[in-house]
């Protein structure tokens, strides 16, 4: 039952880690058009 908890939480930490990875380079492609249309 530890294991498995321990697991999850792993699971949790890699999905939030590609989450938040996206979601940098979504802001990057906007700064990147900011600066293309200006």
């Amino acid at each position: 039952m530890s294991s498995v908890h321990i697991t999850d939480v792993w699971m949790w930490q890699g999905a939030s880690h590609g989450v938040w990875q996206t979601f940098i380079e979504a802001l990057r492609d906007i700064r990147f058009w900011n600066d293309f249309l200006r």
